[in-house]
């Protein structure tokens, strides 16, 4: 099972996180401490991406772009429950 994501990078941020999804193109905003440069930011998606979802991670398009699809070794329902779940969390 995989899922694909598509997701907006916000580098230079305090902290890494998905913060949420844009309505209109459903795209996941995730920011990232990183600066876009010399893959830095791409690194930080996968290596905590995987933390994350607890799965392997691959950016399939847009590793020049601040826009990315990303395939996540994981079903879409479990995906969907992650990103619920934490986005919970901050809300508290």
């Amino acid at each position: 099972m995989e899922t694909l994501l598509e997701i907006v990078v916000h580098p230079h941020k305090p902290k890494f996180g998905f913060t949420h999804a844009d309505e209109w193109s459903a795209a996941w905003h995730v920011q990232v401490v990183s600066p876009p440069l010399d893959n830095e930011a791409n690194e930080e998606i996968l290596r905590e991406g995987a933390q994350f979802f607890g799965a392997p991670l691959e950016i399939i398009r847009g590793q020049k772009s601040s826009r990315k699809i990303i395939r996540i070794s994981l079903s879409r329902e479990r995906v969907e429950q992650l990103l619920r779940n934490k986005m919970t969390l901050l809300k508290k």
